[in-house]
């Protein structure tokens, strides 16, 4: 069949069959092409909203809106093929490698804990739980749709280091997992493993000076400073084995951080005082808070990765107020215990004559 002209269309539009074009004949009102695609694009409604709020006030607004509309479509970088994201089951990462080192994990302290038990020398079970619950926190942050959203939002990212920084890597001490795995080593090798321990060996050195309290924050401090860097946070994002160096590097640096705080077996150095561990967690929770501060009120985005600069005041928020929060929660556990050591301390008749002078 022989293609009709359509009426107003001139050329080769001419030649083109009515179905392909639709309806030619322009509307009242409606314009050019370019100018109908030019009012369809509409301005982030935080901005627009409040166009002269400062970056942070604007962050805080994105809150009030729905999930999809603050963090929107986003482009996976690190992950492969740029694509659309999605909250749903098929964007878990199927990441073998991950997942069999995880269950490895998780199965080698479940075996050395029973063995443990059956000697006669039981792990409590909160930290079953709390190795339970650290595993979970690695397998939601490396696993989960979570680690996909990441290359999308800035905010979601500061989401996934907070979970490898201050969450895992403590749950993880306070289950006290040496012990629990040596056990599931062969008697040869589990004796070899206790032999490199001994105080005038380099590994047994090397480990008390990390877990220094001087040393210990340096290595938490420099490596969140560093790896939040620009060059270096751009590299991440843009590469999957720089961004598994840097999530690695995060929780190592933690394990270091977090070490001289839960002190875990085995016991390289006496405890510090509980003042100084205050200190400690106080100073964390201000550098950490500085670098969230000046991501949540920078005025441009630092990294190519993000061009949002109200999802990078977002992520400045998240860093310093819930990473903050973990900190001073450590700080009241830490004076809670202080507290019972008083009591414990205290000899009942001393106790009592404290009460009678009260009187």
């Amino acid at each position: 069949m022989a293609p009709r002209r359509v009426r107003g269309a001139g050329g080769v539009g001419g030649l083109l069959p009515r179905p392909a074009l639709g309806r030619a004949r322009s509307r009242p009102g409606r314009g050019a092409v370019g100018e109908r695609d030019a009012r369809r694009a509409r301005p982030d409604p935080a901005r627009a909203a409040e166009p002269g709020l400062p970056a942070p006030r604007r962050a805080l607004q994105r809150l009030r809106r729905p999930a999809g509309a603050r963090l929107g479509p986003g482009r996976l970088m690190a992950h492969g093929p740029a694509a659309e994201w999605t909250l749903t089951t098929s964007a878990w990462d199927a990441r073998p490698e991950v997942a069999a080192t995880l269950v490895l994990v998780a199965g080698a302290y479940a075996i050395g804990w029973s063995r443990l038990a059956r000697r006669g020398e039981p792990v409590s079970r909160w930290r079953l739980a709390a190795a339970g619950a650290g595993v979970l926190s690695l397998a939601v942050a490396l696993l989960s749709p979570l680690d996909r959203m990441a290359h999308a939002s800035f905010a979601v990212h500061m989401v996934q280091h907070l979970l490898l920084i201050a969450v895992a890597a403590p749950l993880l001490l306070l289950a006290d997992p040496f012990a629990a795995l040596l056990w599931v080593l062969p008697s040869p090798l589990r004796a070899a493993a206790g032999h490199l321990l001994r105080p005038a060996l380099p590994l047994r050195r090397l480990g008390l000076r990390l877990t220094g309290l001087p040393v210990a924050w340096l290595v938490g401090a420099l490596v969140i400073w560093l790896w939040h860097l620009p060059i270096a946070y751009d590299a991440a994002v843009g590469d999957r084995v720089i961004h598994d160096v840097e999530h690695l590097a995060f929780f190592a640096s933690a394990v270091v951080f977090w070490w001289p705080i839960v002190q875990p077996h085995p016991r390289l150095r006496p405890p510090a005082s509980y003042g100084a561990r205050v200190a400690y967690l106080v100073l964390a929770a201000l550098q950490g808070g500085l670098l969230g501060l000046l991501l949540a009120s920078s005025p441009s985005p630092w990294y190519r990765a993000y061009a949002s600069v109200e999802d990078q005041s977002l992520g400045g928020l998240v860093m310093w107020g819930l990473g903050g929060a973990v900190d001073m929660l450590a700080v009241l556990v830490l004076m809670a215990r202080y507290l019972a050591s008083q009591d414990r301390a205290t000899p009942p008749d001393r106790a009592g004559a404290l009460d009678a002078d009260r009187l």
